[in-house]
């Protein structure tokens, strides 16, 4: 067939498609006497065609082919396209959409499945071009099944040239995201994307999202950069907490809606519900931590007694489900007995951790009962000799802390980490007689841990070491060591620990506690800002605190940590260097020392100002 009749025939089944779409008015020429392309498509706001109602115009290439397309399974094509041809598209376009036309076996009647397109806007271009060959002549590019429906081939019309306008102000990167590493590049602080909706639509259209829409950012110069897209998307879901309830089971979680190529549905727990004309049709699995497991359970034992869901106190639905195998219903029993008992172990030690019974051990998983028979059900530890009243119980990494006290007949009872019936004391221990020397006042049993056990605690109250340090109070004769207690928090919390924020909270509540007692002393008003400096940034009556510390301390290393918290590197490192050599080796062995080291000391233009 004459290559100029192909080429006529394809022009005219993209023509065909376009002709129905009643904002689009094609200036497409099929006599291909354009260079590249073979006219555009002018897009408006209304049927009536006025220059008051342009809203642009899209460049078109359409190419015929003879013959069928080859697809794969999803229904995309292949097709080679020039590279000096992309080059073009790009540096004289700014983007083309790209039609290939499969002629078939009567090319004079090409139908309207036989149209593919790609949608080469800059981003595009720039990712095929960066996998070619310097001496490369042509390059295969996907190609998609182009729509039927006129308002899907309008909203992709729409959304085309919404994209190309942003990215002709936007800087086009080779970060890759979404398709590689999953990750923000580095001076880009967030991320957005755009939807092309009709009115009245939800925003959980899929139809908005099926080209992909393109991932933007800024960067610390405020430069919009396009460096990533969404590919291929099968599903749109949106999160968002909500009370769910179903018989006598009720509780709050993140409810996820949306829709797929299934249909519309909602997940939460591990349950899914699939709603396809007026049918629902539930699937479960019961897995991750005790809590997701029980509440699986849960939710569906009560489900299948009720049939209802109930969803921020408005009835969900209501059906009549098929009998469940009895297999399958005693394993929902045996799960909402079995880490009912954990839960309510964990809950009742202040254990925060999302333990998942499959990563443990026997040993684990024993130590949990353990737990429970000691700290819980308060059954006594006979038949064995501890070492140190302090215990502690080494599951997934993490340690649960507690205390035994040993009765007259060798039997001991154990308390948790916070309990109001013990205290501890600071002293050393006198060589002959082994009795504690000047003991200190009593503190909490929370003081009783090192750095490591800061580190490693999962049993940690914020709420109730607050209740403990109204018990046991900071007095002349333990703040010393409490502080000293203060510093190891702040220096696990630096390492890592296992529940970093109820670490700090703690470690607020003991430099409270602290500064309180002693409202003169620089130290422990630097120790309570540098704790809060790693929570959030300082309130104005805290800047200016710390400011009337550095240029008003008689100590130079105080002045050095001052200048430290506030930011400012070089006042810092100038205090720094009139230090002592021993002062200086007692800043880079306290954790204040964090604020000196690079990157912390990042000053902005508004800080400087203040200063």
């Amino acid at each position: 067939m004459d290559s100029k009749k192909i080429e006529k025939a394809a022009v005219l089944a993209v023509k065909n498609l376009i002709q129905p779409c009643e904002t689009v008015d094609d200036k497409l020429d099929d006599d291909d006497k354009n260079i590249l392309v073979d006219g555009s498509l002018e897009l408006y706001r209304s049927a009536d065609f006025t220059i008051a109602n342009f809203i642009g115009k899209i460049d078109v290439q359409v190419k015929g082919k003879t013959g069928k397309l080859d697809t794969n399974r999803r229904g995309f094509a292949k097709y080679p396209i020039r590279v000096e041809d992309l080059r073009r598209y790009l540096d004289v376009f700014h983007g083309v959409l790209f039609f290939c036309v499969s002629l078939g076996a009567t090319p004079n009647s090409p139908t309207a499945k036989s149209v593919f397109y790609a949608q080469l806007l800059p981003y595009d271009i720039n990712q095929i071009l960066a996998d070619t060959r310097p001496d490369q002549k042509k390059v295969s590019v996907r190609f998609s099944p182009f729509p039927e429906d006129p308002r899907e081939i309008t909203r992709l019309l729409q959304a085309f040239h919404a994209e190309k306008e942003r990215q002709l102000g936007a800087k086009v990167s080779g970060y890759g995201f979404l398709d590689k590493n999953f990750e923000l590049p580095p001076d880009i602080n967030s991320f957005t994307f755009s939807m092309q909706l009709f009115p009245g639509e939800p925003i959980t259209t899929l139809n908005s999202l099926r080209e992909g829409p393109y991932i933007y950012g800024k960067d610390a110069d405020g430069q919009l950069t396009v460096f990533g897209k969404m590919g291929d998307v099968s599903a749109f879901v949106m999160g968002v907490p909500a009370q769910v309830r179903t018989g006598e089971f009720e509780h709050e979680t993140t409810v996820f809606s949306g829709l797929s190529d299934e249909g519309n549905f909602i997940e939460f727990d591990g349950v899914r519900i699939l709603l396809d004309a007026g049918k629902a049709r539930i699937d479960y699995t019961v897995g991750g931590s005790f809590q997701s497991r029980y509440n699986t359970a849960r939710f569906m034992r009560e489900l299948m007694k009720t049939g209802t869901l109930d969803i921020n106190g408005h009835r969900w639905f209501t059906a009549k489900l098929d009998d469940s195998p009895n297999d399958a219903i005693q394993m929902l029993d045996d799960t909402i007995e079995g880490c009912g008992k954990v839960i309510e172990t964990l809950e009742a030690l202040s254990i925060q951790a999302d333990w998942d019974p499959s990563q443990m051990s026997d040993k684990e998983l024993d130590d949990i009962g353990f737990m429970r028979r000691l700290l819980v059900e308060k059954k006594p530890l006979k038949n064995r000799k501890l070492k140190s009243p302090m215990v502690h119980f080494d599951i997934q990494g993490a340690q649960v802390f507690a205390f035994a006290q040993e009765d007259e007949e060798g039997s001991y009872t154990f308390e948790e980490l916070f309990s109001d019936r013990l205290c501890f004391v600071f002293g050393q221990p006198d060589e002959d007689t082994g009795e504690l020397t000047s003991p200190s006042d009593p503190v909490p049993p929370l003081a009783a841990l090192g750095e490591e056990g800061y580190r490693k605690v999962v049993n940690l109250d914020p709420a109730k070491a607050a209740e403990s340090f109204e018990r046991f109070p900071v007095t002349a004769t333990n703040q010393t060591p409490l502080n000293q207690k203060l510093l190891e928090m702040l220096t696990a919390y630096d390492k890592g620990s296992q529940q970093p924020e109820a670490l700090l909270a703690c470690a607020v509540v003991l430099a409270k506690k602290l500064h309180s007692f002693d409202a003169t002393s620089e130290t422990y008003r630097l120790n309570l800002l540098q704790t809060i400096k790693r929570h959030r940034d300082f309130e104005p009556e805290e800047r200016k605190d710390l400011q009337d510390i550095a240029l008003d301390s008689a100590q130079t290393y105080v002045r050095a940590a001052a200048y430290a918290l506030l930011g400012n590197a070089e006042m810092a490192a100038r205090c720094l260097e009139r230090c002592t050599e021993a002062e200086r080796k007692q800043i880079e062995d306290y954790p204040i020392f964090q604020f000196f080291k690079p990157g912390v000391l990042a000053v902005d233009a508004s800080q400087k100002e203040g200063q």
